[in-house]
């Protein structure tokens, strides 16, 4: 079974992370460690007491031991980022969020 892969624009060249044991086409890194729920906003604020307050988006993350991803991908708020199920793109949207530490944790929103 195959693991969406997540891609970040950086400075014009697209960067992809896969999970080891299950690489993606074309040069990617095995860092990915972890895709969360999609999230989705509800279009229901027509309605009383209802109103679209999420903004859509995942959370990935990367293993960052030995600050490998960090390397790699620097300070990429702002940067285009989707996640891919090989050439369908699931979801597409920009860094809105990134935490540091042992596993580097993106917020991708659209």
């Amino acid at each position: 079974m195959s693991y969406p892969t997540v891609a970040i624009e950086l400075d014009g060249v697209w960067v992809r992370f896969h999970r080891a044991g299950n690489p993606s086409s074309g040069a990617s890194y095995p860092l990915l460690a972890d895709i969360g729920t999609l999230r989705s906003t509800a279009r229901a604020a027509h309605l009383d007491g209802i109103g679209a307050g999420e903004i859509p988006g995942a959370n990935v993350s990367l293993d960052n031991r030995m600050r490998r991803a960090s390397d790699l991908i620097g300070f990429p708020l702002r940067r285009l980022a989707r996640i891919e199920d090989g050439d369908e793109i699931l979801f597409e949207g920009v860094v809105a969020r990134v935490e540091y530490g042992t596993v580097v944790t993106l917020e991708v929103a659209a």
